[in-house]
């Protein structure tokens, strides 16, 4: 990532809880609160001198969560997305 804005580590965290918000709102606005067992996302983000974020997202929708895949991979794209456009300013 060619530009990025300096943060302190409470901010860092601040985007990233931010982010799995809008991530859970996302899914709950996609499938009925009352199929999910459990949501589980992952965000890790390491500021060095490169930029390396990873983005894991367990759902568990019982007999239904294979059929929500495409939607838990369009949802670590969007992660991904949020997180650049949050870290460049």
């Amino acid at each position: 990532m060619a530009y990025m804005k300096n943060l302190s580590q409470d901010e860092l965290e601040e985007i990233i809880s931010r982010v799995d918000e809008h991530i859970r709102k996302y899914i709950e606005s996609k499938i009925n609160k009352k199929s999910i067992n459990s949501l589980d996302i992952l965000i890790d983000v390491e500021l060095n001198e490169t930029l390396e974020v990873n983005v894991e997202i367990e759902l568990d929708a019982g007999i239904l969560s294979e059929r929500y895949q495409s939607l838990i991979e369009d949802c670590v794209d969007l992660a991904h997305k949020i997180l650049e456009k949050e870290l460049r300013g």
